[in-house]
């Protein structure tokens, strides 16, 4: 667990899940490392961030939510994030514009009706015409063509 402390508690900086399955298993302590530079939530949020782009299985709408989170609060552009993170510049670009889904978007993306690059095409219509897309696309499930009907 990557840890720091808060007044006379400790916040889990990185390995919630292990915490939680620690937890879960009844285990009374965990080995720790403590952070003394993540006094500001800045640096917290990126060895967070760090912590979560480690893990198996992160769903690019968490990570695009702590990436869009670290621009606004350190006032980054994309660039100067990607740089910070080291990740690739359209990368950073293709989570933020994910960010911008809509309620019923996430929920689609999510549940994995939609690909990453669907979800980032819906993203870029506001969330009126994403909801009518998708309500569109529930009456197509296997595309706007039936099958064999020529184009």
């Amino acid at each position: 667990l990557v840890v720091r402390v808060r007044g006379d508690r400790y916040e889990v900086l990185g390995g919630e899940r292990r915490l939680v399955a620690l937890q879960l298993i009844g285990a009374s302590n965990a080995r720790c490392s403590e952070r003394h530079d993540a006094d500001d939530d800045a640096k917290a949020l990126e060895i967070a961030l760090t912590d979560n782009a480690q893990r198996e299985a992160v769903h690019p709408l968490d990570e695009a939510d702590s990436i869009v989170a670290k621009m606004r609060r350190e006032k980054l552009t994309p660039d100067a994030c990607a740089a910070r993170l080291k990740k690739s510049v359209s990368h950073v670009y293709k989570l933020a514009r994910l960010a911008d889904l809509s309620t019923e978007g996430r929920a689609a993306f999510r549940a994995g009706l939609l690909t990453t690059q669907a979800a980032a095409a819906l993203a870029r219509v506001s969330p009126e015409s994403q909801k009518a897309a998708l309500i569109e696309a529930q009456r197509y499930p296997d595309g706007p063509l039936p099958q064999g009907e020529p184009i």
